[in-house]
């Protein structure tokens, strides 16, 4: 278990507030977010334990012991005073510095910072000496599931605002020369189940993403990974308006006279 490890660092961390855009509710100890350094896309688990407390408002600064849920991948490559972002998905919820290393393995050979001091109120250069390290296919699958919630969000407004649109224009375009056109609670809960069933199927798709990324992206490129994605995510988001576009060309082609 996690929690039972040795701690791998001590490190200062500073909450955003909700205004900001970090956590609307408190953090207990215990919470474990994704970490980014800013040397390397790939990100891991980091499980917080409070210092002094057991929960941590928005806005709040803290000191935390952290134990990183991979430790391999970041071996021989920390040091005291380096900066990280906190992360749930790619919202970033705060910031931190490594005040302490515990983890010997976890230290850069050149490691010169040990009385560094640590100010969280000058800013973080997050590109600085930045490298663009690939992402092993693990770390492939976690990139894409992190964003799979935002997909499905997206698919469920399009979904609904394209069965609104679908409503509208067959009021006003169909039932004047369909005379069986209507919408029921019938015909909603039916045509809901079936959009239920196709996000489904979108979502076993997106799945593949996963795939071609490994496969396909030969130089793990994430410009290619991120095109791959957004070109996914618009496609589906653009195909339930498929339904009312056919309305609109049905009433063109068949009743417009």
């Amino acid at each position: 278990m996690l929690e039972s490890r040795p701690t791998d660092f001590i490190a200062v961390l500073k909450y955003r507030t909700s205004e900001e855009g970090g956590r609307k509710t408190p953090a207990n100890s215990g919470y474990m977010p994704q970490i980014k350094f800013p040397f390397t896309e790939t990100q891991t688990g980091g499980h917080q334990t409070f210092v002094g407390k057991d929960l941590v408002q928005p806005g709040e600064t803290i000191e935390a012991e952290i134990k990183l849920l991979f430790v391999e991948h970041f071996e021989n490559t920390l040091v005291e005073g380096q900066e990280f972002e906190i992360r749930e998905g790619t919202t970033v919820m705060g910031t931190g510095k490594i005040k302490q290393i515990l983890n010997e393995k976890l230290i850069k050979a050149n490691n010169t910072s040990e009385n560094e001091i640590i100010d969280l109120d000058e800013p973080v250069d997050f590109n600085k000496d930045r490298k663009e390290e690939p992402l092993v296919h693990s770390e492939q699958k976690q990139w894409w599931e992190s964003r799979r919630r935002k997909y499905n969000k997206a698919l469920v407004l399009a979904g609904i605002t394209a069965f609104i649109l679908y409503a509208i224009l067959g009021e006003f375009l169909l039932m004047p020369y369909v005379h069986n056109y209507e919408i029921t609670l019938f015909t909603i809960f039916f045509q809901g189940v079936g959009y239920l069933i196709m996000m489904g199927i979108a979502n076993v798709f997106y799945g593949l993403g996963s795939f071609v990324d490994k496969h396909f992206n030969k130089g793990n490129s994430e410009q290619f990974r991120t095109r791959l994605y957004n070109f996914g995510f618009w496609f589906s988001v653009a195909l339930p308006f498929l339904i009312p576009t056919l309305v609109v060309v049905e009433y063109f082609v068949l009743y417009r006279k």
